[in-house]
């Protein structure tokens, strides 16, 4: 039917593909840090960390298209810069123009500072879209786009919570369910940040799981 767009198709990434290029993650990380730390009048320190990606083995391509790595730098307690958008500036101007022999083209998303990293052909190798955050009261939050400026948008998910829910997947193994639930997620609303739709497919599985667990002991 005319008018209506075709969801694009997200697989899980070969782990084949994506481990060679960790190095040249750490090594982009390493230099943005580098470069942040040497900036004048400022003081902006993050953590960085995969976000449902790497760690919990869930990287994701649309087919025929390159892979990306999903990375939250979370801001120190030490950061000094109050006002939002000189944070996403000063993180911009810190990414290297190019890591050993691959250029790096950077563009914004509404919640992400995405980069691609490019072959010698202009062909993408793969893309990591790096989501500013903090930790205040327990819970995530992140840096968003809102009209011509950047705000703080809550995750309605305290931290400790998610991570007692993770545990708790992982002693019913049911990680493979976890899996299959974060790709139908992905596939069914792409708008979405990868971390909201990680604490989703959390949420889904365990209360799928719960539900199991109570019709069995009816």
């Amino acid at each position: 039917m005319k008018g209506i767009l075709k969801m694009k198709k997200y697989i899980y990434t070969p782990k084949s593909k994506w481990k060679p290029a960790l190095k040249l993650v750490l090594a982009i990380i390493i230099q943005m840090q580098r470069k942040l730390k040497k900036t004048a009048n400022v003081k902006i320190t993050f953590n960085w960390k995969f976000v449902g990606s790497k760690k919990k083995k869930i990287i994701t391509n649309i087919i025929n298209e390159p892979f990306d790595f999903d990375i939250n730098l979370e801001l120190g307690k030490k950061t000094k810069v109050i006002d939002e958008d000189r944070i996403i500036n000063l993180i911009k101007k810190s990414i290297p123009s190019q890591i050993e022999k691959y250029k790096i083209a950077i563009h914004n998303n509404k919640r992400s500072i995405s980069i691609k990293i490019l072959n010698n052909d202009n062909t993408t190798y793969f893309k990591i879209d790096f989501a500013v955050t903090k930790i205040k009261d327990n819970k995530i939050e992140i840096l968003v786009k809102d009209k011509n400026s950047y705000i703080w948008n809550v995750i309605n998910e305290k931290l400790d919570k998610l991570k007692i829910k993770e545990k708790e997947i992982k002693a019913y193994k049911a990680s493979p369910l976890l899996r299959d639930e974060y790709i139908k997620l992905k596939n069914t609303d792409d708008s979405l940040d990868s971390y909201i739709i990680y604490i989703m497919a959390v949420n889904n599985t365990l209360n799928n799981i719960q539900n199991q667990e109570k019709e069995k002991n009816s």
